[in-house]
């Protein structure tokens, strides 16, 4: 009798085992890929949501996780150069320099040379401003990086005695009273009422200071007519502080013009109404020529009997 082998794949109860086999990998291999992808950042499940939902002032939205890093976004790059801004700063004084000034002199803040020899010192001004330095018969106007320039106003009159005469009709100006007092008084009369020869390119602040001389020379020669001298008039105008000079000058053209006109008791009662006016400042009375006073004390005397 034969013998019949059979192998253990052809056998029923074998190939039932095998199917079991290959399912529970297939389940095993199911479950592993559902846990990779979770914790590899898959997507998530949204939380449900509550019963206040429906309430738009308490709305939630849902955080969805990406499930990989977000692609960076494409950024043009200007390569040109940024714009140099400049700070804001004041613009300074433009410097200079006078002609004469030797090859290479160095400026110094707050320091001038001058073309002899002469060096001036001063507190410098601040940047963008300039300061004037009166010196030697100079005006100076100097600047805060050092530069300077001669600033001297140019002469209007052809002698010294009418530019003293200027300086001493306009505020603010220096001038030498001996060179206008020990003069011959004709010659200063003389002088005086010459009028003033106009160049025709007189700036604003010079027309200022030729009417200022005008009003001064009326007082001079008001003064003169009126029995005083020259002498007598620059230093009745030069004893006082610079602030009176125009008070005082303009008062004397006043009083000297009434009497001239022979207003004699007008000219009486303009000048006491400036001395009282210089009082009240505390200036001195104006001192008036002997000839006008004696006037004035006949007057008084006329109306005391």
């Amino acid at each position: 009798m034969p013998i019949v082998t059979s192998s253990p794949a052809s056998h029923p109860w074998h190939r039932q085992r095998l199917s079991v086999a290959i399912l529970c990998l297939a389940i095993v291999l199911a479950i592993a890929a559902v846990l990779a992808f979770h914790f590899r950042g898959g997507l998530r499940p949204v939380a449900a949501a509550d019963a206040t939902d429906n309430d738009p002032a308490s709305s939630k939205t849902a955080i969805v996780q990406p499930s990989g890093p977000l692609p960076k976004p494409h950024v043009q790059i200007d390569a040109s150069p940024a714009p140099v801004v400049q700070p804001d700063v004041a613009e300074p004084a433009t410097s200079s320099f006078p002609d004469y000034v030797p090859d290479g002199y160095v400026a110094k803040p707050g320091q001038i040379q001058l073309p002899d020899g002469k060096i001036l010192t001063f507190p410098p001004p601040k940047p963008g401003e300039t300061r004037k330095l009166a010196a030697y018969g100079h005006v100076y106007e100097c600047y805060a990086d050092g530069g300077w320039k001669d600033a001297t106003p140019r002469k209007l009159f052809g002698t010294a005695f009418e530019e003293n005469f200027l300086a001493l009709s306009v505020e603010g100006r220096t001038f030498i009273p001996a060179f206008l007092t020990g003069l011959d008084q004709d010659a200063v009369v003389a002088t005086l009422k010459k009028p003033y020869e106009p160049k025709g390119d007189e700036s604003d602040e010079e027309r200022a200071q030729l009417a200022a001389y005008d009003e001064m020379r009326a007082a001079a020669l008001g003064y003169i007519e009126g029995g005083g001298t020259f002498d007598e008039f620059v230093t009745e105008i030069a004893t006082f502080v610079k602030q009176e000079r125009t008070l005082r000058a303009k008062g004397l053209r006043e009083v000297t013009q009434l009497f001239r006109a022979g207003n004699i008791h007008d000219a009486k009662l303009r000048l006491e109404a400036i001395n009282a006016a210089l009082s009240t400042q505390g200036f001195a009375p104006l001192r008036i020529p002997g000839k006008m006073q004696d006037a004035f004390d006949a007057i008084s005397e006329q109306h005391s009997n």
